[in-house]
């Protein structure tokens, strides 16, 4: 069976386990390959959701299997999202930013495949309404 039929989808995702292990710096085991295998298809969802011509485009494919890969490795890496961990009176602290188990794409992500993020203004123009008024 292959990992697209083991994902139960009809497209493989861009990225791969081997791309992930190669930026793990290690072999995932078997129960971190099942995980990725189906985080791998869902990070291809949402990039795609953003970029529909994510596939298509082949200017962007080495970074679409950039960021898939780090996508699944900060679920891997770090399922619970901590951001800190005290020792004394143990505490810790989770990042509200990035979701519990899930993945994300930061901001320099998704500039990095040319989309664009933060706020801006719109601000109509009214030169053709002067004097009409």
């Amino acid at each position: 069976m292959d990992q697209a039929q083991q994902q139960g989808t009809n497209l493989m995702p861009l990225a791969s386990t081997l791309d992930v292990e190669a930026r793990l710096g290690r072999p995932l085991t078997d129960d971190e390959r099942t995980q990725a295998l189906t985080l791998l298809s869902d990070a291809e969802l949402i990039l795609l959701a953003r970029v529909p011509d994510l596939r298509t485009n082949l200017d962007r494919l080495e970074s679409a299997i950039m960021i898939e890969a780090n996508m699944v490795l900060r679920v891997l890496r770090n399922p619970d999202a901590f951001v800190s961990e005290n020792d004394g009176n143990y505490g810790y602290q989770r990042a509200y930013a990035e979701p519990q188990g899930r993945l994300w794409v930061t901001d320099d992500e998704w500039k990095i495949l040319g989309v664009g993020v933060g706020v801006f203004v719109l601000q109509p123009d009214f030169t053709p309404y002067q004097g009409l008024v």
